[in-house]
């Protein structure tokens, strides 16, 4: 008896919620807003991060010249120029995307599809252009500095795994991306 009185109750409150209603045009043009200032404040992360680890490793390579961890550290600043690059292609696409004559639901799906397929697309190629030349710059700085050698292989170990945890990381991104977008086809 006093199960079915709380099942009754579990079931009157369940009813008595409102449907979901989609947002309104306000709240949907916030939140695209807010993924542009968003993807821009990730944007420019990226090219500071990018800068910073660039100037890094020239120094380095400068402090402690070796065959070897000049090679690395070139194929790492080339690696570095093609996810600069890829990074800014993604943005001039995304500033093509707005018309002026889509909805904002239209537009902010159109942003995540966009994000969704750089998470997606040309992923093995952003990974084998900062790869190689990652590996050969820390076997060359171990080389050049023989003290420090532990430490370095420490770092390249990190380095490694770091590489192969981009491929799932970008995998489960663009699933979320995805069930972002579904979520938007839902409103409709």
């Amino acid at each position: 008896m006093a199960s079915e009185k709380h099942s009754d109750e579990a079931r009157a409150v369940w009813q008595s919620q409102p449907a979901e209603t989609p947002p309104t045009p306000d709240v949907t043009r916030r939140n695209a807003e807010q993924m542009e200032k968003k993807m821009r404040r990730d944007t420019y992360g990226l090219y500071a991060a990018l800068i910073s680890s660039a100037i890094v490793i020239v120094g380095i390579a400068a402090l402690f010249p070796n065959a070897m961890l000049i090679t690395g550290a070139s194929l790492t600043l080339c690696g570095f120029g093609y996810l600069a690059y890829e990074v800014h292609q993604r943005r001039r696409a995304d500033s093509a995307i707005d018309q002026g004559t889509t909805t904002s639901v239209d537009y902010q799906r159109a942003l995540l599809q966009h994000r969704r397929d750089f998470h997606r697309k040309r992923l093995w190629l952003r990974v084998l252009s900062l790869a190689p030349g990652g590996i050969l710059f820390f076997a060359g700085f171990a080389a050049a500095q023989p003290r420090l050698a532990p430490f370095i292989y420490f770092q390249l170990a990190t380095f490694i795994t770091a590489i192969v945890l981009i491929i799932p990381l970008n995998r489960r991104a663009a699933m979320r991306l995805q069930r972002d977008i579904d979520a938007l086809d839902r409103l409709r």
